[in-house]
């Protein structure tokens, strides 16, 4: 007797697999890995991200994912992800300013904002006779 085995393509993928560079994207396993995602504590989340987008593999991941999927289906996640994203960009930025942390940005800001405010309420001051 013989048996054949079928595997859809990305059926057999794991996402992680994807994650860790060992598999290639396609549409398929972008969305198996998202659903993965989804799934997710959000400390396992912070762990994938923080391990895999100084690699460029999310960026990959992002690529496979069709443009309906991303702002359909899967628009939440890719929305997720693109704040990750962003907060670690400020982030690096923060810190080549010479800004330790995220209190340290907060502290920056506030500041600057005050003296902003300031510095506008005194130029709309009214005399009053």
């Amino acid at each position: 007797m013989k048996y054949a085995i079928i595997i859809a393509d990305g059926g057999a993928d794991f996402p992680i697999d994807a994650l860790d560079g060992k598999t290639p994207w396609t549409a398929p396993v972008a969305k198996k890995t998202l659903d993965y995602y989804r799934g997710l504590s959000e400390g396992d989340k912070a762990a994938i991200f923080t391990k895999t987008f100084p690699t460029g593999r999310l960026q990959l991941l992002m690529g496979a994912l069709p443009p309906d999927d991303a702002g359909g289906a899967y628009n939440d996640v890719v929305q997720e992800i693109l704040r990750r994203v962003q907060r670690a960009g400020a982030l690096e930025s923060a810190k080549s300013s010479g800004l330790a942390d995220e209190s340290a940005m907060a502290h920056t800001q506030a500041t600057f904002m005050e003296a902003k405010n300031r510095a506008a309420a005194q130029a709309t001051e009214v005399c009053f006779l």
